[in-house]
Parts: structure tokens; C-alpha cells; sequence
């Protein structure tokens, strides 16, 4: 029989499905094993999970599913507001690979905390694989787009740096087709849901900050907000401005929770000797299209995001069992040994910026 990696799963939500569909699709489904689900629901777990995990069990902490025996990783994907606690017990824990959704805190206290959790950890000699859930990284358009910006640059020298090119501006669109009360409504969640979530910042465009961050290779502060949000229906949008701290780089994000049309997400990038690229309407790639929601448009995003988690459980599976293995890449995640890879320290700065914003508006509306 095989010696399968064993993964915990904290979460009986849309993502917690989506990410456990995802590792049963993945190319190392047959040595990976989930074999418990950490919730609080009480009852059945919902049908599309429970046909997904037949015979798991179910219990009410990480500590009762330790019980079952030892894990090699886990998928945090619970209310954003409790995953913050739940990182930091699965450090405790020293459950050695753990991946968790966006947003990794709602606010900056609770990720400075998880920051000094993990060094803490690596200064005890312990290194933990922990993956947050940008998926975009792994999607085919906008990986794409990263290439062939890489491909473009050229670095600053200290003696010709009129040479140089980088990024001069990017402008991201991202719209969502429905409001997440909406969203929660046909899926069946809670009523509760789109309040946990977090502003439309923290939950919403954290993962563009995440890609500005990403494609630019720099950090950026918000100079300006236009937001509007219909109270009776939910529906919000928001256009974002901010510069770059190194390059000077010029940003726009566009948002939308009421696009109507479909869920729309793309990006325009403008270097400094004049290049155009593009997510969309490239020949190597598909074109960006419009679809029903994210879980359509990601689908191969996600697929490729719980493969790379599933290698990094079945590395430590074997390297608990003190056996070699050939995947030596993943056993620092902090640190950016696996390139794209989104670590802690990325999610704390899309959320610093998500807060920035916050402030701004705060600012807008009590001067």
C-alpha cells in the first residue's frame, strides 16, 4: 500500500471544495491522503465535500486531528476572520506544510504576528512550507505576462542608466459578476459570509496588489481612492491610484463587485521604451474571455496551486520518514527558493496597501 501524504482540510466552504477538488485532480492525487476536516458546522458536511472526502473524519480542532496521527500539511481555508489564529496554531502545531487562503489577517497586528510566529520558527531551525492563496500567480495569462515583462527589463547600472527599462504603468481591471452576498446566496453560505470576508480591499483587491507587487518586482503606495457602494444591494466598485517606490511606476486598479456582464479580470502593462503587454489577445496564450465567476476562470490556476502544495506535503512525508527526496526546492518558502511562490511577506504587504486604502477613505469622510 502506499505511503500516502497526509493532509488536513479546516473549512467546509466554496474554497474549502474548490481546493480539495483541486488535489484530487492533481497529478500527485494518488499519494495524498485527506483524512480529516477540521469544522464547527454541526450536522453532515455539505454533499459536494463529504463525496469528495468519503470516510474522513470530522473534527472541531487541529489538536483532535493531530490525534488521528501526524499531518503532513494542511489547507486552511475557513472565514477570513479566523485565519489568521488558525496559521499561528498550525505553527505552533509545526504542521510542516500549510497552505492558507487570502486573507492570510484582516489586519496588520494579526500579520505582524504570524511574521514573528514564523521567524520564530526558522530561528529554532524549523522551516515550514507555507503557501498563501494569491491563484493568479499560477494562472497561464497573467504567469505570462510576468515572462515577458522579465524578458524585457533591462536593470539600472551604475554606468549607463539611461538604458534601463522597467515598468512606467500598469493598469489592472478587476470585476466581479455579483456582490458577495449574491455570490454566498447561490452558493448556500452563510448569510454571515460577506461580513467575515472583509472590505472590498482586504478581500477583493488584495490579490491585485499582489500582482502589481508581482509583475513590477517593486512595493507601491496608494495615492489616491474613488470608492462608491450601494448599501441596499451590495454592489461596489473602486478605482485605485499608486506609485512605485523604486521605479517611479504608475498604477491603476480598477474593481467592481457588479460588473453584470460576467467576471472580467486583465491587465495593460506600458514599459519605459515603450513596449505593450497584455494578458489578453496574445497568441501564446488563450485570451482572457468572460466568465460566470472566478472558479470558471481559475480552474487551471487552482489546479496547479494544490499541485505544487501536494509536492511540498509529499516532501515532508518523505523527509519525516528520513527518506530522500528529489524535491529539495520547497523547504523554504519564506525565503523565495521556488520563484512566483507567494509567501507571508506578501500577504502582509498587499494587505498594508488594502489598509492604506481604508485610511484614505477613512480620511475622505472625517477630515
Amino acid at each position: 500500500m502506499l505511503d500516502r501524504a497526509r493532509i488536513g482540510l479546516v473549512g467546509t466552504g466554496r474554497m474549502a471544495l474548490r481546493h480539495i477538488t483541486a488535489l484530487r485532480e492533481s497529478s500527485l492525487s494518488k499519494s495524498i491522503d485527506v483524512p480529516v476536516v477540521v469544522s464547527n458546522r454541526h450536522g453532515p458536511l455539505p454533499a459536494q465535500l463529504a463525496s469528495n472526502l468519503l470516510g474522513a473524519a470530522v473534527v472541531p480542532s487541529l489538536e483532535d486531528a493531530l490525534r488521528a496521527g501526524p499531518l503532513d500539511g494542511v489547507v486552511i481555508a475557513a472565514s477570513s476572520n479566523n485565519q489568521a489564529s488558525l496559521l499561528l496554531h498550525a505553527l505552533e502545531l509545526r504542521i510542516p506544510t500549510i497552505f492558507i487562503e487570502k486573507p492570510m489577517a484582516m489586519n496588520v497586528l494579526e500579520a505582524e504576528a504570524v511574521e514573528k510566529a514564523l521567524g520564530a520558527a526558522e530561528a529554532a531551525g524549523i522551516f515550514p512550507f507555507v503557501q498563501i492563496g494569491f491563484h493568479r500567480r499560477y494562472d497561464y495569462c497573467f504567469s505570462g505576462l510576468r515572462r515577458d515583462i522579465l524578458r524585457n527589463l533591462v536593470p539600472d547600472t551604475e554606468y549607463n542608466s539611461s538604458t534601463a527599462v522597467n515598468v512606467r504603468s500598469i493598469h489592472l481591471i478587476s470585476y466581479d459578476a455579483h456582490p458577495p452576498a449574491d455570490q454566498a446566496g447561490v452558493t448556500g453560505a452563510s448569510p454571515r459570509f460577506a461580513e467575515q470576508a472583509g472590505s472590498l480591499f482586504i478581500d477583493f483587491s488584495t490579490h491585485d496588489f499582489d500582482m502589481l507587487r508581482w509583475l513590477t518586482s517593486d512595493d507601491f503606495d496608494v495615492q489616491t481612492v474613488m470608492h462608491d457602494k450601494v448599501e441596499e444591494t451590495g454592489e461596489e466598485e473602486s478605482v485605485i491610484v499608486l506609485r512605485g517606490r523604486r521605479t517611479g511606476c504608475r498604477a491603476v486598479v480598477e474593481n467592481s463587485r457588479s460588473c453584470g456582464y460576467g467576471h472580467d479580470q486583465r491587465a495593460h502593462v506600458l514599459l519605459s521604451n515603450g513596449v505593450e503587454l497584455r494578458t489578453e489577445g496574445h497568441p501564446a496564450y488563450m485570451p482572457n474571455g468572460i466568465y460566470p465567476d472566478f472558479l470558471v476562470r481559475y480552474e487551471k490556476a487552482y489546479l496547479e496551486q494544490m499541485d505544487l502544495f501536494a509536492r511540498a506535503a509529499c516532501h515532508a512525508r518523505r523527509v519525516a520518514k528520513g527518506l530522500k527526496s528529489e524535491d529539495v526546492t520547497v523547504e523554504n518558502s519564506r525565503r523565495g527558493h521556488l520563484i512566483g511562490l507567494p509567501t507571508i511577506s506578501d500577504a502582509t504587504a498587499s494587505l498594508q496597501l488594502a489598509v492604506q486604502c481604508e485610511r484614505l477613505l477613512q480620511e475622505k469622510i472625517q477630515p
